[in-house]
């Protein structure tokens, strides 16, 4: 007999009538996948320490898919996290590691080309010790069920992404 285990957080949404968003992994949590709050001090992959120390007013209320670093350059692929209603997904993407730009211009015109609005937001957060980051946050509007995230056509995915949903 095969089981499986279904991870589900539910966050409140005040103020408004939209329903509690639930996200669901519908094969099971991979890898370290998990849930968690978007919030200041909140790390925002599952195996390591980083995390934020200062966190854009849209990302208020959101949801991070964490993943273990390894697996932060993959783009999200199908029918592995649903969502239990319409809502806003963001793609935080590290598109400079130190001196070196990791996602290029042409990547990130490739998500807004795919239908990701560039969000003036820039997140603030710790990396190791002597590295420096550069993060950028897009948005999309996702339907119901299967998240599906529109990627970049014709390109080769490898800048880490830190994921949530709103």
């Amino acid at each position: 007999m095969t089981q499986a285990v279904v991870f589900v957080l539910t966050i409140a949404v005040f103020g408004t009538d939209e329903p509690k968003l639930k996200i669901t992994f519908p094969n099971g949590a991979v890898g370290g996948w998990s849930p968690a709050p978007a919030r200041l001090k909140q790390p925002y992959f599952s195996d390591r320490e980083y995390a934020f120390r200062k966190l854009p007013k849209e990302l208020n209320g959101a949801t991070l898919l964490l993943r273990g670093a390894d697996d932060s350059s993959k783009w999200l692929t199908a029918n592995k996290v649903h969502v239990s209603r319409a809502c806003t997904a963001f793609a935080i993407v590290r598109w400079k590691y130190n001196e070196k730009v990791v996602a290029s211009d042409k990547l990130l015109q490739g998500l807004e080309d795919a239908g990701w609005k560039r969000l003036d937001a820039v997140p603030d957060m710790t990396a190791p010790k002597g590295e420096v980051w550069k993060w950028s946050v897009f948005e999309i509007k996702i339907p119901k069920g299967d998240v599906d995230l529109a990627a970049p056509k014709d390109m080769r995915w490898t800048a880490s992404v830190v994921y949530g949903f709103k």
